[in-house]
């Protein structure tokens, strides 16, 4: 099953459920499935199919639709880390050798004379880019008119490695969809309605957390770094919030003077080992907050956890 099908299944449950916000921004179930289609409907005029779509971007609404539009339509998006140095990510390009590439404005360069081929289309704030004028250009077809198209691999993604060269792997669409699965299970995330991961998309947990709360039916909530004021204040805003973070961030929360603030329904950690220490902080600091730890990789995803509540 393609991973867009629960999204478009909430789309017509719920279509006006909020799916996706960046704080200024935000875009409907209803409205998320169109950009989707009509995303995929693009992809579909301009490139040969199967292709290899890069990305190359920080968190935002765009990253997520180019996402999720690109494996709609039976292409694998390959994630590109903004924070690569030129070298790393000619590379990466040069292995993988995407059609098109998504870029925000700022990675628009081109880092390399043979890579010029590739078109690059730019995600820009300040005013149309040219990723809004490329959609611009392709009528949105209808969910009747379109059918998904599913290819084995769901996406390209990459970790440093050892050496700190980035080593790529690949995940598919059932190994993910089995995976939330069994997070939702162990977690209990069948009620969640808001949901934070404050890293990197281009970082399989932050990504896997976007995507299990659209498997979900919940919100998402955008923010672009990580900084723990930023955090509690929107956990205050939105009541129950279930955040994946890794234990440095926690840390970095229990600093503040005032972490009480924040109205957590789940926190689940990953990414390192999460002290004993700070867990009893985190009872003390959220009350009534599930404590979650999971362990887990890029390449395999949720492996084990453990309920960390008394």
């Amino acid at each position: 099953m393609n991973l867009v099908m629960p999204i478009r299944r909430h789309a017509q449950r719920e279509p006006d459920r909020i799916a996706i916000s960046d704080g200024e921004r935000h875009l409907t179930y209803a409205q998320l499935m169109q950009r989707i289609m009509r995303i995929a409907h693009a992809l579909r005029k301009s490139c040969p199919e199967q292709a290899k779509i890069a990305i190359r971007s920080g968190n935002r609404i765009e990253f997520a639709e180019v996402f999720l539009g690109a494996i709609y339509a039976g292409y694998v998006p390959v994630l590109l880390d903004p924070k690569w140095n030129p070298s790393e990510t000619n590379d990466v390009i040069e292995q993988s050798r995407p059609s098109l590439m998504f870029c925000e404005r700022g990675f628009d360069e081109t880092t390399a004379e043979e890579q010029s081929r590739i078109q690059r289309l730019t995600f820009s704030d300040e005013r149309p880019g040219s990723y809004d004028r490329w959609l611009a250009s392709y009528e949105p077809e209808t969910t009747e008119a379109f059918s998904e198209r599913t290819h084995a691999t769901l996406f390209i993604g990459f970790t440093s490695g050892t050496t700190g060269i980035p080593k790529g792997y690949m995940r598919s669409h059932d190994s993910w969809l089995r995976s939330f699965e069994a997070t939702s299970a162990a977690f209990h995330l069948e009620q969640m309605e808001h949901v934070l991961a404050p890293g990197p998309f281009v970082h399989s947990l932050s990504l896997f957390a976007l995507m299990q709360s659209l498997y979900g039916g919940a919100t998402f909530h955008i923010l672009q770094a990580f900084l723990p004021s930023e955090v509690v204040e929107l956990c205050a805003m939105k009541r129950n919030m279930t955040l994946f973070v890794v234990p440095t961030m926690i840390d970095s929360l229990l600093e503040l003077s005032d972490p009480a603030r924040a109205s957590i329904h789940a926190l689940i950690s990953s990414g390192g080992t999460w002290s004993p220490s700070s867990k009893q902080r985190c009872r003390q600091a959220f009350a009534g907050a599930k404590l979650y730890e999971y362990y887990g990789s890029s390449e395999a995803s949720y492996i084990s956890y453990m309920d960390a509540n008394p």
